[in-house]
C-alpha cells in the first residue's frame, strides 16, 4: 500500500502539464478557490493559475487541500457570491 501511494504522489509532481496550454482557452468567468494551508498545492499556486486563466477573483479559505470539506459554508458563500454578479 506505501509503494502505491508512493508512486501516485510521485505522478502528481507533472500535474498539469498536459493541460496547462489550454488554459488560456478559457473565456468562461472563472473563480480559484484555494486553501491557504494547502500542503500538497501551496497556495502560490492558486495565484498562478488565476493569471493563466484570467479569473475575475481568489479566494484563499482558512483550510488545507479538502476545503470543500474543512470549509464547505465559506466556500458555499464564496461560489454564490461569485455566481450573483
Amino acid at each position: 500500500m506505501g509503494d502505491c501511494i508512493l508512486r501516485l504522489y510521485r505522478s502528481a509532481l507533472n500535474v498539469g502539464r498536459e493541460w496547462q496550454p489550454g488554459l488560456a482557452n478559457i473565456t468562461a468567468p472563472t473563480l480559484v478557490l484555494h486553501g491557504l494551508k494547502d500542503r500538497p498545492v501551496p497556495p502560490e499556486l492558486a495565484d498562478v493559475l488565476a493569471g493563466d486563466i484570467r479569473a475575475r477573483e481568489v479566494v484563499l479559505l482558512d483550510a488545507g487541500h479538502w476545503y470543500p470539506l474543512q470549509r464547505p459554508d465559506e466556500m458555499a458563500i464564496a461560489l454564490n457570491t461569485f455566481w450573483i454578479k
